[in-house]
């Protein structure tokens, strides 16, 4: 198959393991990393691009290793800075769905609620019979709401609970 993945390198940091990613990037060799279970990083690319892609870290001596000091503290601290961001960025995300779950949860029990409610004054209002058909209809479309609205409800829960969020 054309779009099987190889390993061309394996890194022992994720500097040098981006730093390559990113280098073969840029020359238009689409490249993807796997931690292995240890520590260790792998860099993958197509099969069709392997010998391109190993010309090029060859030919440019791509290594963190040959970088200055100052250069090596700079990519770290961006990676530092990253996975903060990456860290705040899914505190927010998560705090937003907590919120939305929650809000499907008041919604659908209100709204239920409301429209039994309706259908019930309607119905047992001893006026025309138009009022009593019309309470009826929303009296069953009440019953059909509740089906709908709790696995909403059910959703939302297990959108709090995959959040780690529920309160």
């Amino acid at each position: 198959m054309m779009n099987d993945l190889v390993c061309i390198r394996t890194y022992p940091d994720s500097m040098e393991a981006e730093l390559a990613k990113n280098f073969l990037d840029a020359n238009a060799i689409p490249a993807m990393l796997i931690r292995e279970q240890g520590s260790a990083i792998q860099l993958m690319v197509r099969s069709q691009d392997l010998d391109q892609a190993q010309a090029l870290l060859t030919d440019e001596g791509l290594d963190a290793s040959h970088l200055d000091q100052e250069t090596r503290e700079t990519l770290q601290q961006q990676e530092l800075d990253n996975r903060e961001a990456a860290e705040e960025f899914k505190e927010i995300k998560t705090e937003e769905l907590r919120q939305k779950a929650q809000s499907i949860k008041s919604n659908a029990i209100l709204g239920w609620v409301l429209l039994a409610a309706g259908g019930g004054i309607l119905f047992l209002s001893h006026g025309s019979r138009f009022l009593m058909k019309a309470g009826m209809i929303c009296i069953i479309f009440a019953i059909i709401q509740y089906f709908v609205w709790k696995d909403a409800v059910k959703a939302a829960a297990e959108l709090e609970k995959m959040t780690g969020q529920n309160k």
